[in-house]
């Protein structure tokens, strides 16, 4: 009996050249991989912050973006979060220090909903209550604050800027002292394009992104 061979057929992939927001730079600090320019859409691109912090522990964080849009030039993308590594952490919770930690939703300017986790540890181990009304003077700042911007800069001044954290500081030590603060991670929850509007956030024609994007030849 005869077989016939197998044919083995290539696929097509592509670099596609990832832009951050305006506001963080107009130069492309990354390429992603893809078959179709319609598969980036709501893809994470997580980076280093290196290039944008200048403190140590702060350049190990990972700054998270999310693809909104892909163009004949590239894709494009929103500021939605950031996470600090496990080692971080580990280096500022200590033992006979009280742990103040508060994982809450804010809801921003544009009415995007954000997931906020801060930690405060204080000097010595401070009383029960000390601890609430730390916990509850910190959610009810980063509450406030929330509505004062849309939800990319809102991020960009806890996350990268952080200016709020004097303020933070300086209110919680009116309780207790406070050793180290950390918002060791954020993500915008409601950033997600819905299914039914991926195809509009293509832009241009797919043969010419495709034209415009380096080809790589995979069996």
């Amino acid at each position: 009996m005869s077989t016939r061979p197998r044919v083995v057929r290539k696929r097509a992939f592509y670099w596609i050249p990832v832009y951050p927001p305006e506001f963080l730079g107009k130069e492309p600090f990354v390429k992603v991989l893809t078959v179709e320019p319609k598969d980036l859409i709501n893809r994470i691109v997580r980076i280093k912050a290196t290039n944008y912090v200048s403190q140590y522990e702060d350049q190990l964080m990972d700054l998270l973006f999310r693809i909104v849009r892909v163009t004949p030039s590239g894709a494009y993308t929103i500021f939605v979060g950031h996470q600090y590594p496990r080692e971080i952490l580990s280096t500022i919770v200590r033992r006979r220090r009280s742990r103040c930690e508060v994982i809450t939703r804010v809801t921003t300017k544009d009415n995007q909903r954000v997931k906020v986790s801060m930690l405060a540890m204080t000097f010595r181990r401070a009383h029960y209550r000390q601890r609430r009304a730390i916990r509850k003077l910190m959610e009810e700042y980063i509450h406030e604050k929330a509505k004062e911007f849309d939800a990319q800069h809102f991020l960009w001044n806890l996350v990268i800027r952080k200016a709020f954290h004097r303020e933070i500081l300086s209110l919680t030590h009116k309780v207790y002292p406070i050793r180290d603060f950390i918002v060791y991670k954020s993500f915008n929850e409601t950033s997600l394009i819905p299914h039914t509007e991926i195809p509009a956030r293509v832009e241009g024609d797919v043969a010419k992104i495709l034209e415009n994007a380096e080809v790589v030849r995979i069996r």
